[in-house]
C-alpha cells in the first residue's frame, strides 16, 4: 500500500512506548532511545541504519539480532562486552559503551568508524580496511601508526594519549583538537585538508 512503502522514508523513534513489532522492519532509519523488548531488536534486520541509546540491557547475545545490520550506532549500551556478531558492519558508531575491549574482528567489513567516550579500546591497528576514522576522548588509544592505506579521514580530538602521527603522509583530510600529546605534524605538509584546535604543543608544522 501507499502507507507503506512511504514509511521507509522516515525514522522512527521508540522509547517506553508500545512499538508494533511487525512494522519496524518498514523504517530504513530507526532510533531507539531507551529499553526495548527483545522481539523488536529481532524485527531490526530489514532496516538500513540502527541507532540504539541507553539501553541497559542490552548484552553481547542480542548483538546477534542485529548482524545484518550495515550502519550501526549505539550510546551509553554499558552491558555491552564486545561486538564480535557485527560481521557485516560498515559504519559503527560507539559513544560510552565503556565495556567494549576490542574491535579487531569488525576488520573485513568496516570502511567508517566512530569511537566517543571509549575507555577500554586500546587499539585499531587490526582496522586496516577503515577509509574514515574519529576518535574523541579514547585516551586508551596511543598508537595509530599501523593504520592501513585505505584511511582517508582521521579526526582525534581530546586524546591525550595519541603522540606520533608520522604514519600518516598518506591522508586526504585530518582535524586533530585538544592533543596536547602531537607535537610534530610536519609529514601532514602535503596532506590536502588540515585543521587544527587547541594544539598547543605543537612545535614542528
Amino acid at each position: 500500500s501507499s502507507s507503506k512503502s512511504s514509511s521507509s522514508n522516515f525514522s522512527a523513534i521508540c522509547s517506553r512506548m508500545q512499538l508494533n513489532q511487525k512494522h519496524v522492519k518498514d523504517f530504513l532509519s530507526i532510533r531507539i532511545v531507551s529499553t526495548v523488548s527483545p522481539a523488536v531488536l529481532e524485527n531490526l534486520s530489514g532496516s538500513h541504519t540502527v541507532q540504539i541509546e541507553n539501553h541497559h540491557t542490552l548484552y553481547n547475545d542480542d548483538l546477534e539480532t542485529l548482524r545484518e545490520i550495515t550502519h550501526l550506532r549505539l550510546s551509553s549500551c554499558r552491558r555491552l562486552r564486545e561486538t564480535s556478531a557485527l560481521t557485516l558492519v560498515t559504519s559503527l558508531y560507539l559513544d560510552s559503551c565503556v565495556n567494549i575491549t576490542e574491535l579487531g574482528h569488525l576488520a573485513p567489513k568496516l570502511k567508517e568508524l566512530t569511537l566517543i567516550n571509549q575507555r577500554k579500546i586500546s587499539s585499531v591497528a587490526a582496522l586496516t580496511s577503515l577509509i574514515t576514522l574519529r576518535l574523541v576522548r579514547c585516551n586508551s588509544i596511543s598508537n595509530l601508526s599501523p593504520l592501513g592505506r585505505h584511511l582517508q579521514t582521521l579526526e582525534i580530538s581530546h586524546c591525550e594519549s595519541i603522540t606520533n602521527i608520522s604514519s600518516l603522509s598518506h591522508l586526504n583530510s585530518i582535524a586533530i583538537k585538544s592533543c596536547p600529546g602531537i607535537v610534530d605534524v610536519s609529514v601532514l605538509q602535503n596532506t590536502p585538508k588540515i585543521h587544527l584546535s587547541n594544539c598547543d604543543n605543537i612545535v614542528d608544522v
